[in-house]
């Protein structure tokens, strides 16, 4: 029998450092949001300190794509895309923006776009794509009638049902020969969301 007399604290627990991660996000996510612009701002003003002495204009449009990072995932919600909180997420890509701010303002103006581009593959596009990879793994350990047939399913991320999450359930009912076989569903340890997940 294992001996738990010294261990602390369990996977799930509270007050173990992902429940305090957790909770600051969550902290994060209640500011208000003109509060929450106004740090976007602050940030977007860092360009301006010495030694990089950005113009205010150039602090000015990058406040402007932090302002669109949050619009397009408080969107996400409403589209019923997914249903994270959108501030922390939108803090951290502020964050990374800051770093190509510096650069010469034709090069820095490429990449705010690019970013604003990869935060729609990122958010709205890539978690939408269903794909099927099919394997086939042989073994003269396994002696079997017939085939053993195993669903994976990968990398979920459900927080509530989507139409993604039906469209995976129509597209594994439409695999061939799936019927009567084994399923198996992974997912991260949690999907930070500020609502609870549900299953149908």
């Amino acid at each position: 029998m294992p001996d738990f007399t010294r261990r602390r604290h369990f996977p799930g627990t509270l007050s173990n450092r992902f429940d305090r991660a957790l909770r600051l996000l969550d902290l994060i996510e209640s500011v208000p949001a003109p509060i929450f612009a106004a740090l976007l701002l602050s940030l977007a003003l860092l360009p301006c300190v010495p030694p990089f002495s950005r113009s205010l204009s150039s602090s000015f449009l990058l406040w402007l794509f932090f302002l669109g990072d949050w619009a397009l995932l408080a969107a996400l919600p409403r589209a019923r895309k997914s249903f994270g909180p959108a501030k922390p997420p939108s803090l951290m890509l502020a964050a990374l923006r800051l770093f190509p701010a510096v650069f010469p303002l034709p090069l820095a103006l490429a990449a705010q776009i690019v970013g604003t581009a990869l935060v729609v593959y990122a958010f709205w596009i890539e978690p939408q794509r269903l794909t099927v990879t099919r394997q086939s793994l042989r073994s003269p350990k396994l002696k079997l009638a017939r085939p053993l047939r195993l669903l994976h399913l990968g990398d979920l991320h459900m927080e509530r049902i989507t139409e993604r999450d039906r469209k995976m359930v129509a597209l594994t009912r439409a695999l061939s020969g799936f019927h009567g076989a084994f399923a198996i569903a992974c997912r991260k340890a949690r999907a930070v969301s500020s609502r609870p997940s549900c299953m149908e």
